[in-house]
Protein backbone atom coordinates (compact mmCIF):
# COMPACT_ATOMS: atom_id res chain seq x y z
CA UNK A 1 0.00 0.00 0.00
CA UNK A 2 1.34 3.46 -0.99
CA UNK A 3 0.42 6.26 1.47
CA UNK A 4 1.28 10.09 0.79
CA UNK A 5 1.78 11.90 3.93
CA UNK A 6 0.68 15.72 3.42
CA UNK A 7 2.36 17.42 6.48
CA UNK A 8 3.25 21.31 7.31
CA UNK A 9 7.35 21.54 8.24
CA UNK A 10 10.51 20.03 7.55
CA UNK A 11 12.26 17.97 10.35
CA UNK A 12 13.91 20.65 12.38
CA UNK A 13 11.73 23.51 11.67
CA UNK A 14 11.24 25.91 14.49
CA UNK A 15 7.27 25.28 14.88
CA UNK A 16 7.21 21.88 13.72
CA UNK A 17 7.30 19.83 16.21
CA UNK A 18 3.77 18.30 15.93
CA UNK A 19 4.67 16.69 12.18
CA UNK A 20 7.90 15.25 14.50
CA UNK A 21 5.82 14.22 17.07
CA UNK A 22 2.91 12.73 15.03
CA UNK A 23 4.28 11.68 11.84
CA UNK A 24 8.51 11.91 11.10
CA UNK A 25 9.40 9.88 13.82
CA UNK A 26 6.79 6.68 12.68
CA UNK A 27 7.99 6.90 8.76
CA UNK A 28 11.35 4.53 9.04
CA UNK A 29 9.47 2.13 11.11
CA UNK A 30 6.12 2.25 8.67
CA UNK A 31 8.95 1.55 5.63
CA UNK A 32 10.40 -1.62 7.49
CA UNK A 33 6.47 -2.64 8.37
CA UNK A 34 5.86 -2.82 4.35
CA UNK A 35 4.38 0.27 3.81
CA UNK A 36 5.44 2.31 0.85
CA UNK A 37 4.95 6.35 2.01
CA UNK A 38 6.35 9.15 1.12
CA UNK A 39 6.03 12.40 3.19
CA UNK A 40 5.69 16.08 1.44
CA UNK A 41 5.87 19.07 3.72
CA UNK A 42 4.23 22.57 3.25
CA UNK A 43 6.95 24.67 1.44
CA UNK A 44 6.49 27.54 2.73
CA UNK A 45 5.12 26.61 5.93
CA UNK A 46 1.53 27.15 5.90
CA UNK A 47 2.36 28.85 9.30
CA UNK A 48 5.51 31.29 7.84
CA UNK A 49 4.82 34.93 7.10
CA UNK A 50 8.00 36.98 7.24
CA UNK A 51 7.57 39.45 10.44
CA UNK A 52 9.79 42.29 8.43
CA UNK A 53 6.69 42.49 6.35
CA UNK A 54 4.96 45.90 6.84
CA UNK A 55 1.39 45.12 6.74
CA UNK A 56 -0.33 48.31 6.57
CA UNK A 57 1.34 49.20 3.32
CA UNK A 58 0.25 48.23 -0.23
CA UNK A 59 3.62 46.74 -0.85
CA UNK A 60 3.83 44.36 1.85
CA UNK A 61 0.32 43.28 1.39
CA UNK A 62 1.41 42.16 -1.87
CA UNK A 63 4.23 40.02 -0.85
CA UNK A 64 2.12 38.46 1.58
CA UNK A 65 -0.23 37.47 -1.03
CA UNK A 66 2.52 36.10 -3.02
CA UNK A 67 3.10 33.94 0.07
CA UNK A 68 -0.18 32.74 0.33
CA UNK A 69 -0.50 32.17 -3.62
CA UNK A 70 2.83 29.99 -3.45
CA UNK A 71 1.04 27.75 -0.65
CA UNK A 72 -1.97 27.31 -2.24
CA UNK A 73 0.27 26.22 -5.47
CA UNK A 74 2.52 23.93 -3.29
CA UNK A 75 -0.65 21.98 -1.76
CA UNK A 76 -2.20 21.93 -4.85
CA UNK A 77 0.41 20.16 -7.11
CA UNK A 78 0.77 17.78 -3.97
CA UNK A 79 -3.47 16.89 -4.28
CA UNK A 80 -2.49 16.12 -7.99
CA UNK A 81 0.66 13.76 -7.22
CA UNK A 82 -1.98 12.00 -4.71
CA UNK A 83 -3.15 10.25 -7.70
CA UNK A 84 -0.54 7.92 -7.16
CA UNK A 85 -1.11 6.54 -4.10
CA UNK A 86 -3.66 4.69 -2.58
CA UNK A 87 -3.98 6.70 0.81
CA UNK A 88 -3.69 10.27 1.55
CA UNK A 89 -2.66 11.12 5.43
CA UNK A 90 -3.04 14.67 6.04
CA UNK A 91 -1.57 16.32 9.10
CA UNK A 92 -3.97 18.91 10.11
CA UNK A 93 -5.82 21.53 7.41
CA UNK A 94 -3.50 22.27 4.53
CA UNK A 95 -3.97 25.88 4.59
CA UNK A 96 -4.25 27.73 7.57
CA UNK A 97 -7.31 29.70 8.10
CA UNK A 98 -10.25 30.27 5.89
CA UNK A 99 -13.74 28.97 5.95
CA UNK A 100 -13.96 26.21 3.18
CA UNK A 101 -11.80 23.38 2.55
CA UNK A 102 -11.84 23.28 -0.57
CA UNK A 103 -7.80 21.44 -1.65
CA UNK A 104 -9.35 19.10 0.77
CA UNK A 105 -12.50 18.45 -1.14
CA UNK A 106 -10.52 18.34 -4.26
CA UNK A 107 -8.56 15.69 -2.80
CA UNK A 108 -12.00 13.48 -1.68
CA UNK A 109 -14.95 14.24 -4.27
CA UNK A 110 -12.62 15.34 -7.35
CA UNK A 111 -9.40 13.19 -6.83
CA UNK A 112 -11.73 10.17 -4.73
CA UNK A 113 -8.97 9.97 -2.82
CA UNK A 114 -9.12 7.69 0.63
CA UNK A 115 -8.43 10.28 3.13
CA UNK A 116 -7.12 9.72 7.07
CA UNK A 117 -7.23 12.92 9.22
CA UNK A 118 -4.68 13.20 12.07
CA UNK A 119 -5.06 15.98 14.38
CA UNK A 120 -3.59 16.72 17.97
CA UNK A 121 -4.75 20.45 19.02
CA UNK A 122 -8.29 21.15 19.70
CA UNK A 123 -8.15 23.62 16.90
CA UNK A 124 -11.91 23.43 16.67
CA UNK A 125 -11.82 25.83 19.69
CA UNK A 126 -10.71 28.97 17.94
CA UNK A 127 -13.70 30.51 15.79
CA UNK A 128 -17.14 29.44 14.28
CA UNK A 129 -16.12 29.72 10.95
CA UNK A 130 -13.24 27.80 11.39
CA UNK A 131 -14.56 25.27 13.56
CA UNK A 132 -17.35 24.84 10.39
CA UNK A 133 -14.21 23.80 8.40
CA UNK A 134 -12.45 21.73 10.55
CA UNK A 135 -15.86 19.89 10.98
CA UNK A 136 -16.27 19.41 7.44
CA UNK A 137 -12.90 17.82 7.07
CA UNK A 138 -13.53 15.23 9.96
CA UNK A 139 -16.59 14.17 8.42
CA UNK A 140 -15.96 13.83 4.91
CA UNK A 141 -12.36 11.70 5.99
CA UNK A 142 -12.29 8.29 5.59
CA UNK A 143 -10.85 7.60 9.03
CA UNK A 144 -9.57 10.24 12.10
CA UNK A 145 -6.44 9.41 14.43
CA UNK A 146 -6.12 11.80 17.06
CA UNK A 147 -3.61 12.51 20.36
CA UNK A 148 -6.06 12.13 23.35
CA UNK A 149 -9.40 11.01 24.61
CA UNK A 150 -10.92 14.63 24.83
CA UNK A 151 -9.99 15.29 21.04
CA UNK A 152 -11.71 11.75 20.07
CA UNK A 153 -14.57 12.39 21.52
CA UNK A 154 -15.19 15.71 19.52
CA UNK A 155 -14.19 13.70 16.26
CA UNK A 156 -16.08 10.58 17.44
CA UNK A 157 -19.99 13.16 16.88
CA UNK A 158 -18.56 13.16 13.09
CA UNK A 159 -17.43 10.45 12.13
CA UNK A 160 -17.64 6.65 13.52
CA UNK A 161 -14.03 5.81 12.40
CA UNK A 162 -11.42 7.70 15.25
CA UNK A 163 -8.58 6.10 16.93
CA UNK A 164 -6.52 7.39 19.27
CA UNK A 165 -2.41 7.46 18.78
CA UNK A 166 -1.01 9.38 21.18
CA UNK A 167 2.14 11.30 20.04
CA UNK A 168 5.48 8.67 19.30
CA UNK A 169 8.67 9.35 20.67
CA UNK A 170 11.94 7.76 19.27
CA UNK A 171 13.67 6.23 22.16
CA UNK A 172 16.88 6.05 20.18
CA UNK A 173 16.85 10.03 19.85
CA UNK A 174 15.81 10.60 23.27
CA UNK A 175 18.62 9.01 25.06
CA UNK A 176 18.72 9.00 29.12
CA UNK A 177 20.07 11.84 30.64
CA UNK A 178 23.74 11.50 31.34
CA UNK A 179 25.11 11.43 35.35
CA UNK A 180 26.12 15.06 35.70
CA UNK A 181 28.00 15.89 38.94
CA UNK A 182 26.92 19.24 39.84
CA UNK A 183 26.16 21.75 42.59
CA UNK A 184 23.69 23.06 40.65
CA UNK A 185 20.02 22.36 40.24
CA UNK A 186 18.24 22.59 36.69
CA UNK A 187 14.66 22.96 36.57
CA UNK A 188 14.08 22.80 32.90
CA UNK A 189 11.33 23.86 30.24
CA UNK A 190 11.26 23.24 26.44
CA UNK A 191 8.70 24.88 24.03
CA UNK A 192 7.55 27.66 21.45
CA UNK A 193 8.31 31.11 22.44
CA UNK A 194 3.86 31.74 21.45
CA UNK A 195 3.54 29.23 24.98
CA UNK A 196 5.74 31.52 27.28
CA UNK A 197 2.50 32.70 28.80
CA UNK A 198 2.25 29.00 30.49
CA UNK A 199 5.81 29.49 31.58
CA UNK A 200 4.98 33.00 33.30
CA UNK A 201 2.26 31.76 35.14
CA UNK A 202 5.09 30.21 37.48
CA UNK A 203 6.95 33.09 38.26
CA UNK A 204 5.92 33.25 41.62
CA UNK A 205 6.43 29.45 42.10
CA UNK A 206 9.74 29.80 40.70
CA UNK A 207 11.10 32.79 42.49
CA UNK A 208 10.35 31.65 45.89
CA UNK A 209 11.79 28.46 44.94
CA UNK A 210 15.08 30.01 43.68
CA UNK A 211 15.05 32.30 47.15
CA UNK A 212 14.66 28.53 48.81
CA UNK A 213 17.42 27.17 46.68
CA UNK A 214 20.28 29.09 45.93
CA UNK A 215 21.97 26.15 43.69
CA UNK A 216 18.55 26.25 41.99
CA UNK A 217 18.20 27.33 37.97
CA UNK A 218 15.34 27.47 35.65
CA UNK A 219 16.89 26.60 31.99
CA UNK A 220 14.59 27.42 28.93
CA UNK A 221 14.91 26.21 25.75
CA UNK A 222 13.21 28.28 23.05
CA UNK A 223 13.85 31.19 21.14
CA UNK A 224 12.37 35.13 21.08
CA UNK A 225 13.40 34.84 25.21
CA UNK A 226 13.25 38.95 24.75
CA UNK A 227 9.36 37.78 24.84
CA UNK A 228 9.51 36.22 28.10
CA UNK A 229 9.30 37.41 31.38
CA UNK A 230 10.69 35.80 34.73
CA UNK A 231 11.43 38.59 37.49
CA UNK A 232 13.40 37.25 40.39
CA UNK A 233 14.01 34.07 38.58
CA UNK A 234 17.67 32.61 38.38
CA UNK A 235 17.53 31.83 34.23
CA UNK A 236 19.38 30.25 31.68
CA UNK A 237 18.36 30.77 28.27
CA UNK A 238 19.54 28.29 25.25
CA UNK A 239 18.53 28.60 21.69
CA UNK A 240 16.72 25.41 20.42
CA UNK A 241 18.00 23.51 17.77
CA UNK A 242 17.20 20.38 16.19
CA UNK A 243 20.49 19.44 16.81
CA UNK A 244 21.22 20.02 20.37
CA UNK A 245 17.48 19.34 21.68
CA UNK A 246 18.39 16.01 23.26
CA UNK A 247 21.11 17.67 24.86
CA UNK A 248 19.98 20.21 26.01
CA UNK A 249 17.05 18.35 27.79
CA UNK A 250 19.54 16.42 29.14
CA UNK A 251 21.09 19.37 31.05
CA UNK A 252 17.94 19.34 32.81
CA UNK A 253 17.03 17.34 36.32
CA UNK A 254 13.67 18.43 36.75
CA UNK A 255 11.17 18.91 33.75
CA UNK A 256 8.06 21.07 33.88
CA UNK A 257 5.14 21.31 31.91
CA UNK A 258 2.44 23.96 33.12
CA UNK A 259 -0.51 24.61 31.61
CA UNK A 260 -4.06 26.20 32.77
CA UNK A 261 -7.33 24.26 32.69
CA UNK A 262 -9.35 25.46 29.51
CA UNK A 263 -10.52 24.30 26.06
CA UNK A 264 -7.73 24.35 24.19
CA UNK A 265 -5.15 22.83 26.56
CA UNK A 266 -7.23 19.69 26.80
CA UNK A 267 -6.32 19.01 23.54
CA UNK A 268 -2.52 19.36 24.21
CA UNK A 269 -1.10 15.83 23.47
CA UNK A 270 2.18 16.46 26.16
CA UNK A 271 5.24 16.21 23.46
CA UNK A 272 7.58 17.86 25.73
CA UNK A 273 6.30 15.87 29.00
CA UNK A 274 7.00 12.94 26.84
CA UNK A 275 10.22 13.87 25.68
CA UNK A 276 11.70 14.38 29.50
CA UNK A 277 10.21 11.36 30.32
CA UNK A 278 12.37 9.62 27.68
CA UNK A 279 15.54 11.27 28.67
CA UNK A 280 14.57 9.81 32.38
CA UNK A 281 13.72 12.98 33.83
CA UNK A 282 11.43 13.64 36.87
CA UNK A 283 8.84 15.22 35.83
CA UNK A 284 5.91 17.73 36.91
CA UNK A 285 2.84 18.90 35.08
CA UNK A 286 -0.49 20.35 35.25
CA UNK A 287 -3.15 18.03 36.39
CA UNK A 288 -5.27 18.72 32.16
CA UNK A 289 -5.24 17.18 29.23
CA UNK A 290 -2.75 14.22 28.11
CA UNK A 291 -0.79 14.96 31.35
CA UNK A 292 -3.16 12.57 33.09
CA UNK A 293 -2.81 9.84 30.58
CA UNK A 294 0.87 9.71 30.60
CA UNK A 295 1.73 10.33 34.49
CA UNK A 296 0.72 8.10 37.12
CA UNK A 297 0.86 10.45 39.88
CA UNK A 298 3.46 9.96 42.15
CA UNK A 299 4.68 6.81 40.33
CA UNK A 300 6.86 8.26 37.23
CA UNK A 301 6.20 11.52 37.87
CA UNK A 302 3.59 14.42 39.93
CA UNK A 303 0.60 16.26 38.59
CA UNK A 304 0.14 19.48 40.30
CA UNK A 305 -3.13 21.61 40.30
CA UNK A 306 -2.42 25.04 42.35
CA UNK A 307 0.54 27.05 43.02
CA UNK A 308 1.05 25.58 46.30
CA UNK A 309 0.97 22.21 45.36
CA UNK A 310 3.78 23.11 42.39
CA UNK A 311 6.17 24.69 45.06
CA UNK A 312 5.57 21.94 47.48
CA UNK A 313 6.26 19.02 44.90
CA UNK A 314 9.04 21.09 43.38
CA UNK A 315 10.40 21.31 46.47
CA UNK A 316 10.10 17.30 46.89
CA UNK A 317 12.00 17.01 43.84
CA UNK A 318 15.53 18.96 44.57
CA UNK A 319 15.72 17.95 47.62
CA UNK A 320 15.48 13.97 46.68
CA UNK A 321 17.78 12.93 44.27
CA UNK A 322 16.96 9.43 44.50
CA UNK A 323 13.09 10.62 43.85
CA UNK A 324 13.84 12.03 40.92
CA UNK A 325 16.21 9.01 39.61
CA UNK A 326 12.90 7.00 40.27
CA UNK A 327 10.85 8.60 38.76
CA UNK A 328 13.11 9.00 35.34
CA UNK A 329 13.81 5.09 35.37
CA UNK A 330 9.86 4.78 35.35
CA UNK A 331 9.03 7.64 33.06
CA UNK A 332 11.31 5.93 31.07
CA UNK A 333 9.70 2.85 30.55
CA UNK A 334 6.29 4.42 30.18
CA UNK A 335 7.35 5.89 26.83
CA UNK A 336 9.02 2.82 26.23
CA UNK A 337 5.71 0.40 26.46
CA UNK A 338 3.29 3.22 25.57
CA UNK A 339 4.92 6.04 23.41
CA UNK A 340 7.65 4.56 21.46
CA UNK A 341 7.72 4.36 17.85
CA UNK A 342 7.87 0.59 18.13
CA UNK A 343 4.22 0.93 19.90
CA UNK A 344 3.00 3.47 17.83
CA UNK A 345 4.03 2.69 14.62
CA UNK A 346 2.37 -0.83 14.30
CA UNK A 347 -1.20 1.15 15.32
CA UNK A 348 -0.94 3.63 12.88
CA UNK A 349 0.06 1.20 9.61
CA UNK A 350 -2.90 -1.23 11.55
CA UNK A 351 -5.41 1.57 11.07
CA UNK A 352 -4.59 2.73 8.03
CA UNK A 353 -5.05 -0.67 6.00
CA UNK A 354 -8.12 -1.04 7.97
CA UNK A 355 -9.28 2.34 6.47
CA UNK A 356 -8.00 1.35 2.51
CA UNK A 357 -9.59 -2.30 2.93
CA UNK A 358 -13.45 -0.48 4.26
CA UNK A 359 -13.24 2.01 1.53
CA UNK A 360 -12.24 -0.35 -1.01
CA UNK A 361 -15.23 -2.69 -0.10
Amino acid sequence: MKVLFLVDGKVGDKGGGGAFFRIYQNIPMLRKLGLEVEVSPSQPSKYYFPEWIPRNKLWGRFILCFYMFAKVANRFWACLRSLKYDLVFLYRDLLVGGNLPFLEFFLKKVLRKKIVFDFDDAVFTLSKSYCRKFRRIVAMSDGIIVGNNYLKEYASKYNRRVIVIPGTVDTSRYLLMKNIKRKEIIIGWIGLYSNFPYLEVMTDVLHNLCEKYPSLYIKVVSCNFHRLSLPGVRTIFKEWSFAEETKDVQTFDIGIMPLPNNEWTQGKCGGKLLVYLACGLATISSRVCSSTEIVQDGINGFLASTKAEWEEKLSHLIENKSLRESFGQTGRETVKERYSVEANAPKMKKFLQEIYRKSAD
